[in-house]
């Protein structure tokens, strides 16, 4: 489990590496967010849409050149074509402007795929920010090479602390065709605070920001069905109503019942004093318990500790342990195999200026 960190100006900003294949066996297996694929999808990109703005670093992870087709889309799924044919050796990190090709003052989806013929696998990271190359406010998250029927957001607000969470959805499924969906709300006690029906056009981008079904200072979790058997992907954008930070990270596709964080801090004071926090969604339909360990940078256990989530739709946050002036690891187990989700959050409280804090999925191995 890798995890990339950047930073742009003391602005820190992360990614969930991404495997060449399937992980393991056929039992685990790594999830289409970070895993790559011969065809990517792209649940959001923007070209100045409220000051933002989206690119793509895409990587040819194969054995020989590839040639690839870019096709961006509107939210009632009218596409425009990016760079067609491009041709990507392998391993050299190609950079794509969406907003070279798309109207301005816009959100779209995107869809890339390798030319027949080619058939490499691609993976893709989208980085999102404002001012000169995006370094101001940065966020990242992980191109998806399939989707899933649900999805799952560990960590969502509304105006909660003055930060609010926006979520895009794709429709990916190959043979075409609407797709339906209910997204359900849930608070951190599992308890339904409301839910939100729609449509998707294919391949196009659909956001739910703010939904008057749930109510302000709303802190919690959320699950995105498919009711007609379209295949989603999505990804969450968090804000804070100051400008002060921006987070992105991926909706889960599944779960596994095995997480792990490659990095956590905790009162960590080199650099800054940075801290870690952790929301675990189950993903079954049944409650479960769950235990964190924490190993040191040597691989000793430093510090467990156990939760249960009571029912199918219940979240457990970790923040805080016991630790002092820490950096490891930590792995989260579900106690009875079944699966589970999770985002970790990570602020440098000392941090100077805007834009101390990032976010990375927990990966599903």
């Amino acid at each position: 489990s890798v995890l990339v960190m950047s930073q742009y100006n003391g602005q820190p900003t992360a990614y969930t590496g991404i495997a060449a294949t399937n992980i393991k066996d056929s039992v685990v297996v790594s999830p289409g967010w970070e895993r790559a694929g011969t065809t990517l999808t792209i649940p959001l990109v923007k070209d100045t849409w409220v000051g933002r703005t989206s690119q793509i670093y895409i990587t040819n992870i194969g054995l020989r050149d590839t040639q690839i087709n870019v096709t961006y889309y509107s939210t009632t799924g009218v596409p425009y074509t990016g760079q067609p044919n491009m041709t990507i050796k392998p391993n050299v990190r190609t950079l794509l402007n969406p907003s070279t090709y798309v109207p301005n003052n816009g959100y779209y989806s995107a869809m890339i795929t390798s030319n027949t013929g080619f058939h490499q696998p691609l993976a893709a990271v989208v980085l999102e920010g404002e001012g000169s190359g995006l370094s101001n406010l940065p966020a990242m998250y992980n191109a998806f090479s399939s989707g899933g029927t649900t999805l799952y957001g560990p960590l969502v607000k509304k105006n909660y602390n003055g930060s609010t969470t926006g979520i895009t959805l794709q429709n990916v499924h190959p043979a075409g065709g609407s797709a339906s969906f209910v997204a359900y709300y849930y608070d951190m006690s599992g308890v339904l605070k409301g839910s939100i029906s729609g449509s998707i056009p294919y391949l196009a981008p659909y956001v739910l920001y703010n939904p008057t079904a749930i109510p302000d200072g709303f802190l919690g979790s959320v699950r995105i069905v498919s009711t007609n058997g379209k295949t989603l992907v999505g990804q969450m954008s968090e804000g804070n109503g100051n400008g002060d930070w921006k987070l992105m990270s991926n909706l889960a596709l599944g779960g596994s019942p095995t997480i792990h964080l490659p990095l956590w801090y905790d009162n960590y004071t080199v650099g800054g004093n940075w801290m870690s926090g952790v929301n675990v969604r189950n993903a079954h339909t049944a409650g479960q318990s769950i235990t964190a360990t924490w190993y040191d940078h040597n691989g000793n256990v430093a510090l467990v500790q156990t939760a249960t989530l009571t029912n199918s739709n219940d979240a457990h946050t970790f923040y805080d342990p016991p630790l002092d002036n820490f950096i490891g690891s930590v792995v989260i187990t579900s106690n009875t195999g079944k699966p589970i989700v999770a985002v970790s959050n990570v602020r440098n409280l000392a941090g100077a200026g805007t834009d101390t804090v990032m976010a990375f999925n927990g990966s599903n191995r």
